[in-house]
């Protein structure tokens, strides 16, 4: 299960969940300080899960070449109501350094981003059950274009 929160209400609670570079840009916003609208999102790891244990991970070598096969998998997983209700109106985002589009493309470089982490999961510590628990949070933020450039959504930096 995905769980979403926007970034204004991560609490210190939320840490272990979400993580500390969403609990720390909410208390900067409670504080006053401005930050950009987004969210922090987890990852599907159950869904993740039952797509990987379908694929023989024995050594490196099968999953690099399984890869193509999980990625096209992967791809077919819906994106989650809760992250289409969340994002609303917004069309352009930031994630991990790059600017993306639409929620679809959203979605697909989340996984993407999550299916690197238990790649170098698994070329650390080989496969193993629960190779899909506690992925990385991310942290995306909403960007709105102004007149052919793209700014952070907070009227301070637009």
């Amino acid at each position: 299960m995905v769980e979403v929160l926007p970034i204004r209400i991560l609490r210190e609670e939320d840490g272990p969940i979400f993580g500390k570079e969403g609990v720390a840009l909410g208390k900067l916003d409670r504080a006053g300080i401005p930050v950009a609208s987004g969210l922090v999102i987890t990852a599907p790891h159950l869904k993740l899960r039952v797509i990987l244990e379908h694929h023989d991970f024995g050594s490196k070598e099968v999953f690099e070449q399984s890869l193509t096969l999980v990625k096209k998998e992967i791809e077919k997983i819906p994106i989650p109501e809760v992250l289409e209700r969340e994002v609303g109106q917004h069309t352009h985002f930031w994630l991990a350094d790059s600017q993306i589009k639409s929620v679809k493309k959203l979605w697909l470089s989340l996984l993407f981003i999550w299916i690197e982490e238990i790649k170098n999961r698994l070329w650390q510590d080989g496969f193993y059950q629960g190779i899909t628990d506690g992925l990385e949070s991310q942290t995306v933020i909403f960007v709105k274009k102004i007149e052919g450039w793209i700014g952070i959504t907070n009227g301070d930096f637009c």
